[in-house]
């Protein structure tokens, strides 16, 4: 962001939503591999793993983030900033 001219930022924010999958915390092998089991049985994109997250809860805060972004755009273009550059 430093090399980004201070005239072109509109807004900054920390985004918690952006963040990689959550897998969890294995510390132990046999609980690894129980998970990985479990996962091909129910499905790579509906498998929550312990103290992790299903690739779901990914998508869900994505599209959720994804729609902040339209939204915060078309307000801004309400007000006449111009969010195209």
């Amino acid at each position: 962001i430093s090399q980004v001219p201070p005239s072109s930022i509109l807004n900054i924010r920390s985004e918690p939503r952006i963040v990689e999958q959550q897998f969890g915390n294995f510390q132990n092998f046999e609980e690894v591999q129980n998970s990985r089991d479990e996962r091909v049985k129910f499905g790579r994109f509906f498998y929550r793993f312990p103290s992790g997250e299903a690739g779901l809860d990914v998508y869900n805060r994505v599209t959720s983030f994804i729609s902040t972004l339209f939204r915060d755009a078309r307000q801004m273009r309400e007000k006449g900033l111009d969010v195209s550059k």
